[in-house]
């Protein structure tokens, strides 16, 4: 009848034949590890890091609606004070028009009056010239 018991690992044997089984096995486990041992440690140190990754990505995935906050805060406060300037800008520029028009409609005033005296005046002037002219003054 054969065994059919696990085999044993290497590292176990020495553990459990040694009459320091206890403190050998300890020593032997640290010092030489089995390929057992070093997949089982290196994927260990993959979960760490892991973690350490994930870790990181949650505090940066916390910090986003902050930044974002920020980000359109100040795109806000850029397009209120780009607003603002070109109010004003719009604003100066409609007195500008505004004066513009008046002093315009102020020289067509004084153009109609100039034209309504020189009319009068230019009328006296045939007047005058015509009387001279007839010999009556």
């Amino acid at each position: 009848m054969q065994n059919k018991q696990n085999p044993i690992d290497p590292v176990e044997k020495i553990v459990t034949e040694s009459p320091h089984a206890e403190a050998e096995g300890a020593h032997k486990h640290t010092k030489d590890l089995g390929p057992n041992e070093k997949f089982i440690q290196k994927v260990l140190e993959i979960e760490k890091e892991a973690d350490k990754i994930h870790d990181k990505a949650v505090r940066e995935a916390e910090q986003l609606p902050v930044r974002a906050d920020q980000e359109s805060q100040s795109t806000i406060d850029k397009a209120r004070v780009d607003a603002q300037g070109e109010a004003a800008r719009l604003v100066d520029q409609a007195k500008v028009q505004e004066q513009s028009a008046n002093i315009l409609a102020e020289a067509e005033k004084n153009i109609q009056q100039t034209e309504l005296l020189a009319s009068n005046n230019f009328n006296r002037a045939v007047a005058y010239v015509v009387a001279r002219v007839i010999g009556r003054e």
